[in-house]
């Protein structure tokens, strides 16, 4: 939603992990830390899409499109799944000695659904989106 709609969806992103971290039964300032590690995965995803947009990258080809899925999916998972391990680790719902086999499996799980899932979606929608004006950009980068 970010890369179609801007930083407006940060506070949606930041309110829901709140909402439910909370509920998961996270409590005091790890709520927050657990929000804001969720929301920096959405806004580095989001900033690494501007500066492609910024430099008018043309996304047609496979290793462009390869280029666009490592940096608006891949690292920002990466990078945002170390924050959501640790976090989820000091509250203790899971082990310190799991940490690393948590942060993969955490890591491995949203990149693959970024790769197989959000970021098809993204390619086959972003042009309808854009033609509805549905989207922060005026033209669409995959046609």
């Amino acid at each position: 939603m970010a890369l179609w709609w801007g930083p407006r969806v940060f506070i949606a992103v930041f309110i829901a992990s709140a909402v439910g971290a909370h509920l998961a039964g996270v409590g005091g300032a790890l709520t927050f830390f657990l929000a804001f590690s969720e929301t920096s995965k959405v806004a580095m995803g989001w900033a690494m899409w501007w500066l492609l947009k910024f430099h008018k990258r043309d996304l047609r080809g496979t290793r462009q499109l390869f280029l666009c899925w490592l940096s608006c999916f891949a690292l920002p998972n990466i990078f945002g799944s170390y924050a959501v391990v640790a976090v989820l680790t000091l509250q203790g719902v899971y082990p310190q000695n799991t940490f690393w086999f948590q942060y993969l499996k955490v890591s491995l799980i949203d990149t693959a659904m970024g790769l197989f899932i959000s970021f098809p979606l993204f390619i086959f929608l972003n042009h309808i989106f854009v033609q509805k004006g549905w989207s922060q950009w005026k033209k669409s980068p995959f046609h």
